[in-house]
């Protein structure tokens, strides 16, 4: 925590943080905290401890970089699960709440896409009642962390080597932080008749999306028969879905299930 002092304090002169509330009384030689024996020296605009060892307690906020996004961890607190799978129930290998991939019984990893850290650099890994970790980025290609207990929540992985408060976002933004890699939606639409294949009545839909990548169709239910169901021309940004069925007529189809995945 970085504090500004005056830059020529008189004896007895009161400084009070306003960030903090904590004051802070200049003694003609060094900063005495209020409350406590600790000394402060003032080296230029910063306080530093008169002895080693010495803290100045007071909100944590971070000494570099931006107050937000912070945290490169996606889904920190386990609160999107579009699955509806625990991470305690997935199996080995599988996606239990977005962004977490099960390890073995006991742990989860996030792979962490390679545009959202800085190859090389010194990052701290924490999480709720955990023993942070400074981890090293890869030089290159996305970025597994080691393995975390399935019973860790609130995880941060932040630039630096100082672990700071877990960062909140919304419910909203971590949603769609998650829908770059996975989207689960259910839709209703009246399709209109693009044509004819096979003899059979041809019905589209289009559905928008940043993906991460072009995705792969996991399923796909609707509340009419579908004998032939196709992503067709998917992009990163969009998936058409194919419906060919007997019918002549233009029916309500309605996706009562529908995921795509683009996980790393």
């Amino acid at each position: 925590m970085a504090i500004t002092f005056p830059a020529a304090p008189t004896n007895g002169q009161v400084y009070t943080d306003t960030t903090s509330g904590q004051s802070w009384t200049w003694d003609g030689t060094k900063w005495k905290g209020s409350g406590s024996t600790a000394y402060w020296n003032r080296t230029g605009t910063s306080l530093v401890p008169a002895t080693t060892g010495d803290s100045i307690k007071g909100p944590l906020v971070p000494t570099n970089g931006a107050l937000g996004s912070r945290n490169a961890i996606i889904n920190g607190a386990l609160r999107i699960n579009q699955r509806g799978v625990t991470i305690a129930a997935a199996a080995v290998g599988a996606y239990g709440p977005d962004r977490w991939k099960k390890v073995d019984a006991s742990n989860m990893t996030q792979i962490v896409e390679d545009v959202n850290f800085v190859p090389g650099a010194k990052y701290t890994l924490s999480w709720k009642g955990g023993t942070p970790q400074v981890l090293t980025a890869p030089a290159t290609g996305h970025w597994t962390l080691p393995n975390i207990p399935i019973t860790a929540t609130e995880i941060q992985l932040e630039l630096g080597e100082v672990a700071t408060p877990f960062e909140r976002r919304s419910y909203g933004q971590e949603l769609s932080l998650c829908q770059r890699y996975f989207l689960a939606v259910d839709i209703g639409y009246r399709p209109t008749m693009r044509g004819s294949y096979s003899g059979q009545n041809y019905f589209a839909t289009t559905i928008n999306n940043n993906f991460r990548a072009v995705p792969t169709l996991l399923g796909v239910a609707a509340s009419v028969a579908v004998f032939n169901t196709d992503v067709g021309e998917s992009t990163a940004d969009r998936i058409l879905i194919k419906f060919n069925h007997a019918s002549s007529e233009i029916k309500d189809i309605t996706l009562t299930a529908f995921t795509a995945s683009a996980e790393l």
